[in-house]
């Protein structure tokens, strides 16, 4: 398929220019190897990791853990749920264990749904600083209590 791929996208004559279109197709096939391998790799890496992260939590739990559980055991969750406020709380709750959409949240809150929208950006600005990516805007007082 990348020569087929190459064969159309070729910018120049194929007549006059056959020399030139092989080494182009050449590349062209040669790079897209290299993505399928490099893709199969990284799946290879990641399906190691998630091996890895069941056993020790299977090891911790004392059963194979829920996908709840699995993400309420997560460090990233729990650092940013500290800096969370009650509501930020229940918004998580509501959208990573009920999985609940924000129009769902809403309702269940009896808020608007610019309320849900505020919720999560401010949930998404206290996950970034977490990751630290983000400024502190006063985190780190909240993280002391």
């Amino acid at each position: 398929m990348a020569y087929a791929k190459a064969y159309v996208r070729f910018p120049q004559d194929l007549q006059e220019n056959d020399r030139q279109f092989h080494g182009y197709a050449y590349q062209a096939v040669y790079w897209r190897v290299l993505d399928i391998i490099r893709y199969r790799q990284k799946e290879k890496d990641v399906q190691a990791v998630e091996l890895e992260d069941d056993e020790k939590q299977e090891a911790r739990w004392g059963h194979k853990p829920s996908w709840v559980e699995r993400i309420m055991s997560d460090q990233l969750f729990q650092e940013v749920y500290k800096l969370c406020t009650p509501a930020e709380k229940r918004f998580l709750k509501a959208c990573y264990v009920e999985q609940l959409s924000g129009a769902e949240i809403a309702r269940k809150e009896k808020v608007s749904r610019q309320s849900i929208y505020k919720w999560r950006k401010a949930v998404g600005k206290k996950a970034l600083y977490v990751i630290g990516k983000g400024e502190d805007m006063g985190y780190t007082k909240a993280l002391k209590k």
